[in-house]
């Protein structure tokens, strides 16, 4: 196994050109590695050249400007899979990146989308399909969101405006999408573990294609990633592993006095976050739950997203005469048990909502409901939360309604827990 660091935005420079001759096994391990230099991004690309035959040197993206209508991307109409890149020289592959670029920056401003994960991979990507022969040679990406110009590069540029709609293509990698997809990552961590046994099954099948993990700073945080590069290291199975350097790890690692460099020991930067006096003052009346709406019979307690939902059915049920209380949980934990107490003793009906799987919120209400009484009387309580299956990606709209989570779901409930007619509502 090998593991190099890569720093985004890059440049591409070789000596010579990006050629198969870096991907060939060096003297220190029997794995093939991808190099990288991380120069100061106010410099110019480095064009020192150590004894490796690639290297991939950190600067600024000179380019990336935003376009209403799309822009010109003469090299890039020219490919559609990844073999048409090979020929390419490096100032060509450059001028690709910069047209991908400002490709992916054009689809996201129209389809909506990770934007950051994907431009911070621009150049690593085409490093990779100029490098590696996909579908033989085997690319995942954690976290799956940074994919967006991978699936430009291999096929699916111009279903690129579908992208997270029903139907559309998958704002992730999918491997119902495209057999240049290996592996279908949402979030996150898992990629070096599922790279590991492909490369382990490659090596029973005495197969030998590369396999790389593509892993981002924030992903490598994970437990997961460690245990899987503990594995990795004890099996010394010939993969790669990428380390997608970008400075900026998902966990909060700043203080209210500004940011503070991701670097070195998160757990004591997280101290002195939650410790921090004045923030402590704001998460303590943050924690408040809040009625949205005052009515009677039916209390709608909504927790995150889930809140606008159900004060969409108490619209509807306003429109037909009832009309019920709205409740904002805003933290699952802790819960505020003063107002659940006092939502289930006014009201005959107490309907939890989220936009969670089982064992979430709901859980916890219920398990307080039942300790303090509350469910030893008339009330009627039932949980709201997503199917205990999957459900494919789509817009967010059809997710939800497949779900059963939309608002006329809600406002069925209510009316039937109240003995009304669902038909009341059509």
């Amino acid at each position: 196994m090998a593991l190099s660091a890569f720093a985004f935005p890059s440049y591409i420079t070789t000596k010579g050109g990006l050629t198969d001759s870096c991907c060939k096994s060096n003297s220190l391990s029997s794995s093939r590695s991808l190099s990288a230099d991380l120069p100061s991004p106010c410099l110019r690309p480095n064009t020192s050249h150590s004894n490796r035959k690639a290297k991939v040197n950190a600067s600024l993206a000179e380019k990336g400007e935003y376009y209403s209508n799309r822009p010109p991307t003469p090299l890039l109409d020219t490919i559609n899979y990844p073999i048409h890149m090979k020929n390419l020289s490096t100032k060509e592959l450059k001028q690709l990146s910069d047209e991908l670029r400002s490709d992916v920056i054009f689809n996201v401003s129209k389809t909506g989308g990770h934007l950051g994960s994907s431009l911070g991979v621009v150049e690593l990507t085409v490093a990779l399909h100029y490098i590696f022969n996909t579908p033989q040679d085997k690319i995942l990406w954690d976290v799956g969101h940074q994919s967006y110009p991978h699936k430009i590069l291999t096929g699916r540029r111009g279903k690129m405006p579908t992208m997270r709609q029903t139907n559309g293509l998958s704002g992730f990698t999918k491997r119902g999408e495209s057999e240049h997809d290996c592996f279908g990552t949402g979030h996150s961590s898992t990629t070096i573990s599922a790279g590991l046994g492909m490369a382990v099954g490659r090596d029973l099948k005495g197969k030998n294609n590369n396999v790389v993990a593509v892993i981002g700073d924030g992903a490598m945080t994970a437990g997961q990633a460690y245990e899987a590069m503990n594995n990795a290291g004890y099996l010394d199975s010939d993969m790669i592993v990428i380390l997608n350097d970008n400075k900026q790890v998902s966990l909060p690692t700043a203080t209210l006095d500004g940011p503070s460099p991701p670097v070195g020991a998160l757990s004591s930067a997280l101290s002195r976050l939650q410790s921090n006096p004045a923030l402590r003052e704001l998460r303590e009346v943050a924690k408040a739950s809040r009625i949205l709406k005052e009515g009677e019979r039916v209390a709608l307690l909504g927790y995150g997203s889930a809140v606008q939902s159900c004060l969409g059915a108490a619209v509807m049920l306003q429109e037909r005469g009832l009309n019920v209380t709205v409740a904002d949980a805003r933290f699952c934990k802790p819960l505020d048990r003063a107002l659940i107490r006092s939502l289930a003793k006014s009201h005959e009906v107490l309907i939890t909502v989220e936009e969670g799987s089982i064992g979430g919120f709901g859980s916890h209400v219920v398990q307080f409901l039942a300790l303090d009484g509350l469910l030893d009387g008339k009330l009627k309580w039932r949980p709201m939360v997503l199917p205990d299956r999957y459900i494919d990606h789509g817009s967010p709209a059809d997710q939800m309604a497949e779900a059963g989570l939309m608002p006329s779901h809600i406002a069925a409930t209510a009316l039937n827990l109240i003995g009304a007619p669902r038909e009341a509502l059509y």
